[in-house]
């Protein structure tokens, strides 16, 4: 670093410019690729808790379901599932159709992402639900508006 520094230094007394990094160029292009199309705030549903945010986002033409500060009630066989209608009970998940994408990576993993399908309607989806599949029991969901 000290070799850095003083390189760098030398080149600035010369009165030439240092080149900019290829490393923050890479970074924005990355972010101006990122568009957040819908987003909820997770809350705990039958008992059980649930914070967070889920949110999809499309990067270039693949989109994503992402969970930011996550954390919900452990149980068996959670899965995440986006859903056609408001959730927050039991009995709006029997009368709601869903995509399930799969098994939720961790009720205690704070930062989580899933690829969605590329035919998803995003005008159906209303909601993204932590469902316990054994037991039949929702756990949290967020509203995405």
């Amino acid at each position: 670093m000290r070799i850095l520094i003083t390189a760098l230094a030398a080149t600035l007394s010369l009165g030439m410019a240092a080149a900019e990094p290829s490393v923050t160029v890479a970074s924005f292009a990355v972010q101006a690729d990122r568009e957040v199309l819908l987003e909820g705030t997770f809350e705990g549903r039958e008992g059980k808790r649930g914070r967070g945010t889920a949110r999809i986002v499309r990067e270039g033409d693949a989109l994503f379901l992402e969970f930011e500060n996550f954390r919900t009630s452990r149980g068996p066989q959670l899965e995440v599932w986006i859903t056609d209608r408001t959730v927050r009970t039991n009995e709006d998940v029997a009368a709601a159709g869903y995509v399930d994408l799969g098994d939720l990576q961790s009720p205690r993993q704070a930062e989580q992402r899933y690829a969605l399908p590329a035919d998803l309607d995003l005008g159906t989806a209303k909601s993204v639900v932590i469902w316990c599949e054994p037991f039949a029991i929702l756990f949290a969901s967020a509203d995405l508006s």
